[in-house]
């Protein structure tokens, strides 16, 4: 498997290659933990569990990932916009969840 990490400075420690919306948020993502050569396993959390990671300093990217390669799109970020949490890929400080660049599971 191919890994590509053009223009990071950081390794991450996971990878977000999916994700399913329940009422227009986003509840569930198929998180990887990193290794570096793209070969990693996934398993399902819950968005509240992406939002614990991330602000306790995890490092983790949108990925897409196609046949036997992986792109890391963008580093996901957790915001807080009139006292909710929202994930996404862009600081557009607007009340909804991002990422929309990868795919529904």
């Amino acid at each position: 498997m191919i890994a590509s990490q053009a223009n990071l400075s950081l390794a991450p420690d996971f990878i977000v290659t999916a994700i399913r919306r329940q009422a227009n948020r986003i509840s569930h993502v198929r998180l990887h933990a990193w290794n570096g050569d793209g070969s990693c396993s996934g398993y399902t959390i819950r968005r509240e569990e992406l939002i614990q990671a991330l602000r306790r300093g995890d490092l983790i990217y949108a990925a897409d990932r196609q046949n036997d390669e992986i792109q890391l799109l963008r580093k996901i970020v957790s915001i807080g916009v009139k006292g909710e949490r929202y994930v996404k890929t862009d600081l557009d400080l607007q009340a909804r969840d991002g990422l929309d660049e990868l795919p529904n599971f």
